[in-house]
């Protein structure tokens, strides 16, 4: 990874492995890791809270929201946000790279991911992941409308698309996916 203090929004396809990468780059990398989908993410990641337990960072108006991109860069480590992206919040995720947040997007084959989602023991409630069977209908109409919103989403993203869960249901190691990073961010 770059040595620069970043700030990396991981968003994308559900099952592609987002929180666990985050948990990856907290573990392995020193990285804070924000879930921005786990009720009590800022206290878990030791950050001051930015906003209440109802409400969620898509509630931030824009700024509370660039206060809050803005301490992550002075926690003395890189950060990571990962988070399923809304696709009725494509201006919010804009802003937040307009912050200097990097928003990568985790692509997956989509019968591969739509399998893992169904063996998941969690579901998401207002933002918010619980315990729960998991609805394979809310799987397909978020597929739907990344579909139909992606002209609207991909320049978020541009050369930061990776495929993260291949057909055969294997992840990219970890490792591979830094990699990809590296390569990227150098060219940038």
């Amino acid at each position: 990874m770059p040595a620069q203090v970043q700030t990396l929004l991981i968003t994308g396809m559900p099952a592609s492995g987002k929180t666990s990468f985050g948990d990856w780059l907290r573990d392995n990398r020193g990285y804070v890791h924000v879930d921005l989908d786990a009720a009590d993410c800022l206290k878990a990641a030791g950050l001051p809270p930015f906003w209440t337990e109802k409400e969620r960072v898509a509630s931030l108006d824009s700024g509370r929201l660039r206060e809050f991109v803005k301490h992550l860069k002075t926690v003395g480590k890189p950060s990571v946000l990962s988070w399923i992206f809304p696709t009725d919040l494509v201006d919010f995720a804009r802003e937040m790279t307009s912050f200097g947040v990097t928003a990568w997007w985790f692509e997956a084959d989509r019968l591969a991911a739509r399998q893992r989602y169904a063996g998941r023991n969690t579901v998401l409630r207002n933002g918010v992941y619980s315990r729960g069977k998991p609805d394979t209908t809310l799987f397909d109409r978020y597929v739907g409308a990344v579909s139909s919103n992606w002209a609207r989403i991909a320049p978020i993203f541009g050369e930061r698309i990776i495929r993260t869960l291949g057909a055969d249901g294997r992840f990219m190691d970890p490792v591979s996916i830094c990699d990809r990073l590296q390569v990227v961010a150098k060219a940038a």
